[in-house]
């Protein structure tokens, strides 16, 4: 079953994301190449992110990985503001995970946001 990012949010902001998608872990050798990337740091069995930048004034860049369904991961660049349990989506994509370069895939994403929140850091916003 395909969930969309707001869904795993507002499951992750009560408390009830592992209850609401226990059956959407990643698959074994999705988990299994996640984790030869040293950088992703897992949340849970179904929630991992890659923590990009912090500013003071704004809140934290992450990029999140999820599994979508068992043949395609979802991954976003996210704001979490400073002072709210909002998370704001300024970017999602799918990969295919059927893709044998489905990881080469991942890592180009989290690049580019590494990229975009470095513009975003080069306008001398308040860290």
């Amino acid at each position: 079953m395909t969930k969309s990012f707001n869904e795993y949010c507002k499951f992750l902001t009560e408390g009830r994301l592992d209850k609401q998608v226990e059956d959407d872990a990643f698959t074994f050798d999705v988990k299994e190449s996640l984790d030869k990337i040293s950088y992703i740091n897992f949340k849970s069995k179904n929630h991992a992110i890659v923590e990009l930048d912090e500013f003071k004034a704004i809140g934290k860049y992450v990029c999140n990985i999820y599994p979508n369904t068992s043949k395609n991961i979802a991954a976003t660049l996210s704001l979490y503001p400073k002072d709210s349990k909002e998370v704001v989506t300024l970017m999602e994509v799918l990969i295919d995970t059927t893709n044998k370069t489905w990881d080469k895939n991942l890592v180009k994403f989290i690049k580019e946001s590494e990229n975009i929140v470095k513009k975003i850091s080069d306008l001398g916003i308040n860290r």
